[in-house]
């Protein structure tokens, strides 16, 4: 299985190479279950590293609308439903952008998203 895998490829230091892409792959395609045993197999206290990994693997599920895999990884130490990127953007914001109605209901009902957060970029017309 996936453990079995990434046993297999962890270094002395405890570190598994490429563990940051395969959870970002896992969490863009929706594949829960794989999910689920890259973030048992994180050892410790959550690095900073580790922190921004589950933050672009939450982006790109946004992106896709995999609402089960964003509710998982809002779960994770330090992540913030309206912790916004370097260009202002929120989970919300990716979610609305793609047209990801479920994910948008599900992160304003139900993790309580500010949907008066925007990009600094960003202007209404008028």
């Amino acid at each position: 299985g996936v453990r079995a895998t990434l046993i297999q490829f962890e270094q002395a230091d405890g570190l598994v190479p490429g563990l940051d892409r395969a959870l970002c792959y896992a969490a863009q395609h929706g594949h829960l279950e794989v999910l689920d045993q890259l973030l048992e197999y994180r050892r410790g206290p959550w690095t900073f590293a580790q922190q921004n990994a589950v933050r672009r693997a939450l982006v790109a599920a946004a992106k896709q609308g995999h609402v089960e895999v964003v509710r998982r990884l809002l779960r994770c130490e330090g992540q913030d439903v309206d912790r916004t990127d370097e260009e202002g953007r929120t989970l919300l914001w990716w979610a609305c952008g793609e047209g990801r109605e479920e994910l948008v209901r599900m992160l304003i009902r139900e993790e309580g998203a500010d949907f008066n957060i925007w990009p600094y970029w960003w202007r209404l017309p008028g």
